[in-house]
């Protein structure tokens, strides 16, 4: 005791403002520990946002489909259109081929049979 004192660690001056910087960290703490859950929570959020947003849409209208796609709309016609694979630099492709339109699809042709031309024999 005798050591603390003469180091002047008992002072009254020298305790106050050190447990003050100490509990003003332990707030920042935990603020910092809320602030970081709360931002996670909103990155999740807007992760989930943005693929709601991208999911694709495909309806059919008096013989017109309409495909939404990735932030794009394509108009087609229902009634000639087809999917197919095709070889591009090695790499296959399922394209969405309605008349001129060629749309490149980033799912597999049977996902694309499924979502797309279930829809279109159902509107028929």
């Amino acid at each position: 005791m005798e050591i603390l004192k003469g180091l002047g660690i008992l002072n009254s001056s020298f305790l106050v403002p050190v447990i003050v910087v100490i509990l003003v960290l332990l707030i920042i703490a935990k603020v910092a520990k809320k602030l970081l859950k709360l931002g996670i929570l909103i990155a999740v959020i807007a992760i989930g946002a943005v693929i709601y947003f991208n999911l694709p849409s495909f309806t059919v209208d008096n013989g017109t489909a309409t495909l939404k796609l990735m932030g794009q709309e394509h108009t087609i016609n229902a009634k000639t259109a087809k999917v197919i694979i095709e070889d591009k630099d090695g790499k296959k492709q399922t394209v969405l081929v309605s008349g001129t339109e060629r749309i490149v699809l980033p799912f597999s042709k049977d996902f694309a049979e499924k979502f797309i031309m279930e829809k279109l024999k159902n509107s028929k």
